[in-house]
């Protein structure tokens, strides 16, 4: 009996240590993974997004309400701009977020208007867009705000269509490489890439965590979003990119209308790396509200 318990254990453990030889990173692995290093024009982007939020409170939950657009110049000045998605651009205008690496600056399209008055007022700003969050999250419906929206879009733009629609429909339409067209030959540029694949995905938690300042517990809920592979790289002024697509979902529980209960940081993110490299290049939050919440 004792031959055949001392058989079992060394199975056991011969197991287990094969599963766990497995799943632990290397040396270098991690170390590649535990480091993480910003890119020059990352750091501008975040400086210019730091500004609109210091000047107009625009926090990165609201940026579903926008299209984001990034711009460089020559001698090297970074923009963010931030646009009303579809309907919402009249009220919402443009805040542009500007950063040259040693000052940012943030300017607002619709300054001095007026926006006291709430969903009636000409122009929208934080405190709106802190009650559009709130409506979203509860209702699952943006059908509270976005007739006033056109409606005084309509009255207030010289320019106003109904067909026409200044703003455009999602945060992450920039990066949306893959409503396009595919990489002719995505196998072959992948293997360019120093970074394996579930390297590049543990180093694009590591960021979203580090920059949003997510919990140990809701890091852990983070999880990838399932994508073609031919649609997670790119290759963009010589540079091989990949694209990281995560999604965090911290309570499963069904409210009464059936929806999933949304909480602070859930939603989508995105998370652009060089794959030779390591270095981010760019990091986006969409807490997906602009929709059904």
């Amino acid at each position: 009996m004792s031959i055949i318990l001392v058989c079992l254990l060394l199975l056991f453990i011969s197991v287990s240590s094969a599963e766990s030889d497995h799943s632990l990173p290397t040396e270098t692995e991690q170390a590649r993974t535990e480091q993480i290093i910003y890119s020059e024009r990352c750091i501008k982007i975040k400086q210019a997004e730091q500004a609109i939020q210091e000047q107009y409170q625009i926090v990165p939950e609201m940026y579903t309400f926008f299209s984001r657009r990034i711009t460089e110049t020559d001698n090297g000045t970074v923009s963010v701009i931030l646009t009303g998605a579809d309907q919402l651009y009249w009220v919402l205008g443009t805040y542009t977020g500007s950063s040259d690496g040693k000052t940012a600056t943030a300017a607002w399209s619709n300054e001095g208007k007026q926006t006291y008055g709430g969903f009636d007022a000409p122009a929208w700003e934080a405190l709106q867009l802190h009650q559009m969050i709130d409506i979203a999250r509860k209702e699952h419906a943006v059908t509270s705000f976005f007739p006033k929206a056109v409606f005084i879009a309509s009255r207030d733009d010289p320019n106003y269509s109904e067909t026409d629609e200044e703003g455009e429909s999602s945060l992450l339409d920039e990066h949306q490489f893959e409503l396009t067209a595919p990489h002719p030959d995505h196998q072959t540029i992948e293997k360019q890439s120093v970074y394996g694949r579930e390297e590049l995905n543990n180093i694009a938690i590591a960021v979203i965590s580090e920059t949003y300042s997510l919990s140990s517990d809701q890091t852990a809920k983070v999880c990838m979003i399932d994508s073609e592979p031919d649609f997670l790289y790119e290759i963009k002024n010589g540079q091989l990119l990949y694209h990281a697509r995560l999604q965090l979902q911290q309570n499963t529980e069904l409210d009464e209308a059936g929806y999933m209960k949304s909480t602070e940081y859930d939603g989508e993110y995105l998370v652009v790396i060089n794959a030779e490299t390591g270095v981010i290049e760019d990091v986006v939050y969409d807490s997906s509200l602009n929709g059904n919440g």
